[in-house]
């Protein structure tokens, strides 16, 4: 007996480590194949999977002859054989938004990936709930393996990406499940080694078959491929890390000047570009060639204005920044860089052409407001540029992804690190229907009117090109010579006005011509107080000030305005993809999967014995802990990538120091009797103590945000210890209550907890966008505070 559970337990182990390493490769390739809003649906693949390994064991026969381990070893088999030939599958169905405006079929292919994807997760769903309801009186062991093997594999898969990219670690994830399938195997003997022979024999055939057949296929859509067709067009050198996949490419899709003047004639020095997981081409431009095309963009507004010049860039991206501030500033120049794959190719592969930029003005890893925190200086001028190669065709594609360096709080601290009658520049492709402009207007006019020395209509100056817009703000108010300069720029280049102290709507709508002065009259009822708040609730996007509590800068979409959204684009529901509406749709679609998976198991089930009134408390409790669960941690994810730089980095020591800790408090429930007979205590103490963290997470930010990487992730695990041991406690002692009671109903209660799960997974998104994520907080205390009263009357019930 003793053999049999080590190998459960080690097997379930490898079988976690395995999905989870599965779950964000996938993620990653996706990302890279059809773009971000569809990996965010992979995240629901796999939820909803693993709920349905737990619904379809419900209704089976649950006899004394039953072999646990050959049950287990087979289902690890198929999860390894399926996790490749259902990659491969999916990955020839890629969906075409173009196509389905007049195909049906590909709506068809949707389906068809979220069946193929969802198998590896079926399987693990499937050994993990029948373990537990094979082995009820040591469940709280089981989910200590189970979350020590995701926590693994939240480390493992980030240097599997690195050095082996996103098919590499799909591999990888196939051998572990192969490793468990041996493992479970163990204590019958060599002779039922027969799956684990055959998963082996079917992967090294697909790894050696010729063709390549797990190399992704990115959209049409994505900014790689439209670069890449391109004639000429090639991939130079593509770089694996953990927080993307860095293509370096050649081509002629690659020219970039922003927004620059018609009047410029001559032709653009050499430059080549680079895509991070096939999206936001940017360039890098050689510093051995003509440069004066810089002059004549609009993001060279500011060094017509200010005569001194120390500069800061933030996110150089290709380092276009950098040039322009070297070129027309008279001071030194430095800046930031989030990504860490971008500085590694800039100092690397990209140095030779781009003349060492960013080792010769000693730009820093991590978000511009905290490096600008660390150099504790100020500059004369900062810059943020928000304009790519192909702008246009990634419209709203970001509308999900965090941008810290963009809210309201970050411009505060831009502020704070100007001098005197400095300005900070930011530029940004103008993309019809009018949105984006004016969400960052509106988030700088929310920055002023916090400071109380300054105010919008006086700190504020914007032009605009044919394409591209540059907004300054001023640490001070634009005087007449200061004002003089701005109209004899955009005379000399043919640039519009938008809006500077004390211009009449005659001045604007000159060069670059609507109907109407369309962009100044927009400005103009956003920098004004008066019925600023009725235009904002009024206008077709949503343009309230981008907040890190909700820091969604490029989620400008209105859920209540989708009607009128998908006509203003001239009847394209591409745009709805692109500005979140995925979210709502995804939502229904994993609600009523969700419903069907916990419903129809207790219709069709012959095993339960628990009375109808003994259903409700079980079902709300499971539910309750799942959503509470899945609201924390992705509040935490959020709330510390700040701390940490980068997204994939905030996932990883948040999903590994919550995995690891509540499997401690798992292991450490199920085995002192002080606290098994405390968990109401524990439960009502839990809402409390999210409240706490939600306090303390800001200033914890703050405090951990200096010291190296692997020093910040050390103290995010010993901030999150305490509260991760306490979350650890309710699932286990739930399951461990419903084993006495009627363990044919374990599978069920698995399933509404994963059910759940994936709803409130995407039920946080959109309550984050709509209020933020201290409200999400609070909803996960609300949550806990729920299952302790569902808890309370389930143990009432005999």
């Amino acid at each position: 007996m003793q053999r049999r559970s080590l190998s459960t337990y080690i097997g379930i182990y490898l079988v976690s480590t395995a999905g989870l390493t599965y779950e964000i490769s996938l993620t990653r390739l996706f990302s890279l194949m059809q773009g971000y809003h569809f990996a965010f649906m992979v995240i629901s693949i796999a939820l909803i999977g693993i709920s349905a390994g737990g619904a379809l064991l419900m209704p089976v026969p649950w006899s004394k002859k039953f072999h646990a381990e050959r049950f287990h070893a087979t289902l690890a088999g198929l999860f390894s054989i399926s996790s490749l030939l259902c990659f491969i599958a999916a990955n020839h169905l890629l969906f075409d938004p173009v196509r389905a405006a007049w195909s049906k079929a590909e709506f068809l292919k949707i389906l068809m990936q979220y069946i193929f994807l969802s198998a590896p997760f079926i399987c693990a769903g499937m050994i993990i709930s029948s373990a537990m309801k094979s082995m009820p009186d040591r469940i709280h062991r089981i989910y200590l393996f189970d979350l020590a093997g995701a926590a693994t594999g939240c480390i493992l898969v980030l240097l599997l990406l690195n050095y082996a990219g996103g098919e590499g670690a799909i591999i990888i994830s196939s051998f572990l499940a192969l490793a468990a399938s041996l493992v479970f195997h163990l204590p019958g003997g060599i002779r039922s080694m027969i799956i684990p022979f055959i998963a082996f024999t079917l992967l090294i055939s697909i790894i050696l078959i010729p063709g390549r057949l797990m190399e992704p296929k990115i959209s049409p859509y994505m900014s790689l491929s439209s670069a890449l067709n391109f004639p000429g067009g090639r991939i130079i050198e593509t770089i694996n890390s953990p927080s993307g996949r860095l293509d370096i490419i050649d081509s002629p899709a690659v020219r970039s000047a922003p927004g620059i003047s018609l009047g410029y004639t001559k032709s653009l020095p050499p430059q080549i570009g680079f895509t991070i997981n096939g999206g936001g081409l940017r360039t890098v431009t050689s510093n051995k060639g003509d440069l004066s095309f810089l002059r004549h963009l609009p993001m060279s507004l500011p060094f017509s204005i200010i005569d001194r010049g120390d500069s800061f860039i933030v996110d150089a991206g290709g380092g276009m920044g950098l040039l322009l501030a070297m070129e027309l500033g008279n001071g030194p120049v430095s800046g930031s860089e989030t990504r860490g794959v971008i500085m590694d190719a800039m100092n690397g592969s990209l140095a030779p052409f781009s003349g060492s930029l960013y080792e010769s003005t000693g730009i820093r890893h991590g978000a511009g407001r905290h490096v600008l925190k660390e150099m504790d200086r100020s500059f004369d001028t900062i810059h943020i540029q928000l304009t790519d190669t192909l702008g246009s065709s990634s419209s709203g594609i970001g509308g999900l992804q965090e941008s810290y360096d963009l809210t309201s709080e970050a411009f505060t601290e831009y502020l704070d690190h100007l001098n005197d009658g400095g300005l900070i520049s930011a530029s940004i492709y103008l993309l019809p229907p009018p949105r984006g402009e004016l969400k960052l207007l509106s988030t700088i006019v929310a920055t002023l009117e916090r400071v109380s020395s300054l105010e919008a209509g006086k700190s504020i100056a914007a032009i605009r090109s044919w394409g591209v817009a540059t907004i300054l703000v001023k640490k001070g108010f634009f005087n007449d010579d200061e004002v003089l300069r701005i109209k004899h720029f955009c005379k000399k280049k043919g640039f519009d006005l938008i809006w500077y102290p004390g211009m009449k709507r005659e001045e604007a709508n000159i060069y670059n011509r609507f109907e109407t002065p369309v962009y100044q009259d927009l400005f103009r009822r956003i920098i004004e107080k008066e019925g600023r708040e009725t235009f904002l609730d009024e206008y077709l996007f949503n343009l309230s000030p981008a907040t890190d509590d909700s820091p969604f800068f490029w989620q400008t979409f209105k859920m209540s305005r989708m009607r009128e959204t998908y006509e203003t684009a001239g009847a394209k529901w591409g745009i709805l993809i692109e500005g979140g509406y995925l979210l709502p749709i995804v939502f229904i679609q994993a609600l009523i999967a969700s419903l069907i998976l916990i419903i129809t198991p207790l219709l069709i089930s012959k095993e339960r014995r628990s009375p109808f009134g003994a259903l409700i408390p079980t079902s709300i409790y499971f539910a309750a802990i799942g959503i509470g669960f899945m609201f924390l941690e992705i509040t935490l994810m959020q709330k510390l990538i700040p701390a940490l730089g980068e997204p994939v980095y905030a996932l990883s020591a948040v999903l590994f120091s919550i995995l690891i800790s509540s499997g401690l408090g798992s292991y450490i429930s199920g085995r002192y009797r002080l606290i098994r007979g405390n968990v109401s205590g524990l439960l009502i103490f839990l809402p409390l103590l999210i409240l706490l963290y939600g306090f303390a997470v800001g200033w914890v930010v703050e405090a951990i945000s200096s010291p190296p990487l692997l020093i910040r992730f050390a103290l995010t695990f010993l901030f999150l210890l305490p509260l991760g041991m306490m979350m650890g406690i309710p699932f286990p002692t739930g399951m461990t209550l419903l084993g006495e009671r009627d363990e044919g109903l374990i599978p069920w209660a698995w399933c509404v907890n994963g059910s759940f799960s994936v709803v409130s997974s995407i039920l946080a998104m959109m309550i984050a966008i709509g209020f933020g994520y201290s409200t999400v907080l609070f909803l996960a205390a609300c949550s806990y505070a729920i299952a302790w009263a569902a808890f309370m009357r389930l143990r009432k019930i005999r």
